[in-house]
């Protein structure tokens, strides 16, 4: 399982882009630039990825769907093309 977290975590990863730390969230930042990760993937991404802090600082609170927590602050391009994961458990 965490394979596959690690696989979709690193996906997700490289295609986000933290804005400079010094960008105001007034500076052309809309409510489109806000990012929604799943829940299982957010927390496995909180404990291996050493600069979590840095990319997810600017929690988004009261749009937060169930499961999916969102962050300002962060820009995701857009996903071109249907990644699928097969997982096959042996016994």
């Amino acid at each position: 399982m965490n394979l596959v977290l690690a696989l979709v975590s690193i996906e997700k990863i490289f295609r986000l882009t933290a804005l400079p730390p010094n960008t105001s969230l007034s500076e052309g930042i809309s409510h489109r630039n806000r990012v929604a990760i799943d829940r299982s993937l957010l927390d496995f991404l909180r404990s291996h990825f050493q600069n979590f802090s840095q990319h997810f600082s600017m929690p988004f609170q009261p749009d937060q769907q169930e499961g999916y927590p969102q962050f300002d602050g962060l820009i995701e391009d857009e996903q071109y093309d249907d990644i699928t994961f097969l997982v096959v458990w042996k016994r």
